[in-house]
């Protein structure tokens, strides 16, 4: 499945939206499917209050997830992965998502929104498919 459901992007728009009014909103979420990992989709996320505590974060990513999403669309999403908001690899990243992003929309940023992006690069991994929820660049302030 090279594509996500309607419905289920729609259900990750939503749990992103609620956790970024509940604790704080997101630099960075959005769905890859990586080229080496067919059929498996990872959660990438960046945002200060998962940095404080990623163990915390990670228990209610899959709180969260458990609740909204039935276990055969569950076992679509490989990992959890948490990305600190620094360094020239994220900011590497973030460059070549807001070049993309600003292609396919005319704005460098997403926030609670979705933007499909294809075969990238990013984060050290060969991404054949991206949904962007939220990319917020490091120069502006983050807002929920």
């Amino acid at each position: 499945m090279e594509e996500l459901p309607e419905d289920m992007l729609h259900r990750f728009q939503r749990l992103e939206k609620n956790l970024s009014a509940e604790h704080g909103p997101f630099h960075f979420f959005g769905l890859f499917l990586r080229e080496n990992a067919p059929n498996r989709w990872d959660i990438v996320a960046s945002a200060s209050w998962i940095e404080a505590s990623h163990v915390s974060a990670r228990k209610l990513f899959a709180h969260r997830l458990q609740k909204e999403f039935p276990i055969d669309e569950l076992i679509l999403v490989t990992q959890i992965a948490f990305v600190v908001p620094e360094g020239l690899q994220y900011e590497a990243a973030m460059r070549r998502i807001a070049h993309a992003v600003r292609a396919a929309t005319g704005s460098s940023e997403v926030k609670h929104g979705l933007v499909e992006l294809r075969d990238m690069d990013l984060f050290g991994q060969t991404i054949a498919h991206a949904y962007i929820l939220t990319a917020q660049p490091l120069s502006v302030p983050v807002t929920a």
